[in-house]
């Protein structure tokens, strides 16, 4: 089937698809395969997507068919061997938002975030009550009283004998009600959601001291506000080293992930500059360090940003503004040859205002507004400062900025503006399937992100490498074989793929038979209009004749010649 995907042959695909034994991962491995090839092939790339939209269909109507949410759970966490994914992660890769955005998925991700295997969150607690929860944990262990109500609460052992459960039902009649034990807090802070404010808050802090770093003249010699943060810069690249080394096939797709990698780097770069500056008496290097402090702080509480996707309304709004940036770099790499060539050509009038004594001999050199270096840029955003008094030295220096203008501030700026609107209704009309396929880069992150987050995960790091040492010395333990496949599963996989197949066939012979019907029925009224067409001519026939005796009565005959003599 992968063969026939990549060889175009849509039709053979379908006919492989109906005897596939995993409908929905291969389904989705189609999907993922032409919509590869249509980023590659913009020719071609309308219906290449309709065909990954079609397989998109067939994934979501087996998906349909499962009875419980139980069992979809299980066709969607089930890990095919071919390709060493889950369908819902397969549904990611493959952009199929529409089948990410299905209900099952939802619930899915929704499980997955607010519990693990051994504890759980109501999906709808509050984060309000989640950051009360971490700061007081005690809080785990007070029943629900009065408005108060524990939403966190202790999975059952899956082994646990009926008389022992019921047993506790009596001891527990609350399902609110959270069992004691050390580990209940451990537990807690486990869960993905959790794992999110907590990397969050501790986030805050850093840029609390960042801020304060910013706040205070940086001196020659590297100061303990710089010596704490190297040490919390450290934690927050190894804590993005084992993220990446987790998942690094999608590990970039998220934009906060791509601005991470961007901020690590930037500091990197910092503090070797620093140190070569600590060690040194040249100032060049230390402003060079501010130079690159400055960006840095920004992009570090736009990181901030990633919180917000958590919510459904705010969500979409940061979707827009990630997207807006990529058509903003898309707008510039255009806006350079404009920028390009308007830029020499103020260049050029600048040094003949200097030849003729009306500018300085450097102003072409000069940064704007001292100088006409940049004045293309800002000329575009409407600052012109003194610009007009160089301009007036050459015959066409106003009418050059006066049809620079028209070019920049009408024509391109409307055209970014039609851009950026444009990507706002893409996301404002499809915000729930863009928020909904979103959810899974960020519960997905914080499923396999650390107990704890920086700086305390170096301890965690300490005490893994610990034990990894440990281990080193006892016997090698055999690997365990890979699971047999589940028959059963694939058994009812088989029969959820022939129950919509027939469903499929079903309704194309539905629309073949109403088509057929609609063709009988135009037919119909085709022959009945020429019977009754045909009875018009025959009436009308029938009506000349009539009309042609009736005259041959009133017309007289001719009169007869008289006989000769």
């Amino acid at each position: 089937m992968i063969w026939a995907a990549l060889a175009g042959r849509t039709q053979l695909c379908e006919a492989i698809w109906e005897t596939a034994p995993y409908p929905i991962h291969s389904a989705l491995v189609v999907s993922y395969i032409y919509r590869t090839i249509a980023d590659f092939l913009p020719d071609s790339a309308a219906e290449l997507q309709d065909d990954a939209s079609k397989f998109e269909d067939y994934a979501m109507g087996v998906l349909d068919l499962f009875p419980t949410f139980q069992k979809a759970k299980k066709g969607l966490a089930y890990e095919w061997s071919v390709i060493g994914a889950s369908a819902l992660r397969m549904g990611v890769s493959a952009s199929c938002k529409r089948f990410v955005s299905h209900r099952y998925c939802q619930k899915v991700l929704d499980q997955q975030f607010f519990s693990d295997d051994v504890g759980k969150l109501r999906a709808k607690t509050p984060h309000s009550m989640i950051i009360l929860m971490i700061f007081f944990p005690f809080l785990l262990f007070i029943p629900s009283f009065g408005p108060f109500t524990n939403p966190y609460q202790l999975r059952k052992p899956k082994n646990q004998d009926s008389k022992e459960s019921e047993g506790n039902d009596h001891k527990n009649s609350d399902p609110n009600t959270p069992p004691p034990g050390f580990f209940t807090v451990l537990n807690f802070y486990e869960l993905p959601v959790v794992k999110l404010w907590t990397n969050t808050l501790c986030y805050i802090i850093f840029l609390i001291m960042l801020s304060w770093l910013a706040s205070e003249p940086i001196e020659h010699d590297i100061s303990t506000i710089e010596m704490v943060l190297g040490v919390w810069i450290s934690a927050l690249l190894v804590d993005e080293i084992f993220q990446f080394l987790e998942d690094p096939v999608q590990h970039f797709e998220p934009t906060s992930n791509k601005l991470d990698f961007s901020i690590l780097v930037a500091f990197i770069l910092y503090y070797i500059l620093r140190a070569i500056s600590a060690s040194s008496d040249d100032r060049s290097i230390r402003d060079s360090c501010v130079d690159i402090l400055i960006p840095t702080i920004v992009c570090c509480y736009l990181r901030l940003m990633q919180v917000f996707s958590i919510n459904y309304y705010l969500g979409p709004l940061l979707i827009m503004i990630f997207k807006m940036l990529k058509d903003i770099i898309r707008f510039f790499s255009l806006f350079l040859l404009f920028f390009a060539g308007f830029q020499i050509s103020f260049i050029l009038i600048t040094q003949q205002a200097a030849y003729h004594g009306e500018a300085e001999d450097d102003a072409w050199k000069t940064g704007y507004p001292d100088g006409t270096m940049g004045l293309a840029y800002w000329a575009f955003i409407g600052e012109f400062g003194d610009s007009f008094d160089v301009l007036n030295q050459s015959d066409l220096g106003v009418i050059t900025m006066a049809f620079y203008l028209i070019l920049g501030q009408i024509l391109l700026q409307n055209l970014l503006i039609a851009m950026m609107a444009d990507t706002y209704s893409e996301i404002r009309d499809n915000s729930d399937e863009e928020w909904k396929f979103s959810r899974y880069l960020l519960v997905h992150e914080y499923k396999t992100a650390n107990l704890v987050p920086p700086p305390l995960n170096l301890i965690e790091l300490a005490i893994h490498a610990c034990q990894a040492l440990g281990s080193v010395f006892k016997e090698e333990e055999e690997e365990a074989p890979p699971p047999p496949e589940d028959e059963d599963f694939v058994k009812s996989m088989s029969e959820l793929r022939s129950a919509f197949v027939e469903e499929e066939k079903k309704k194309d012979q539905d629309k073949v038979e109403n088509q057929v019907k609609k063709l009988n029925e135009q037919l119909d009224w085709i022959i009945q209009d020429r019977a009754e067409d045909k009875e018009h001519l025959v009436t009308i026939q029938d009506a000349t004749t009539e009309l042609v005796k009736m005259m041959k009565i009133l017309v007289p005959a001719p009169p007869t010649a008289a006989p000769a003599k």
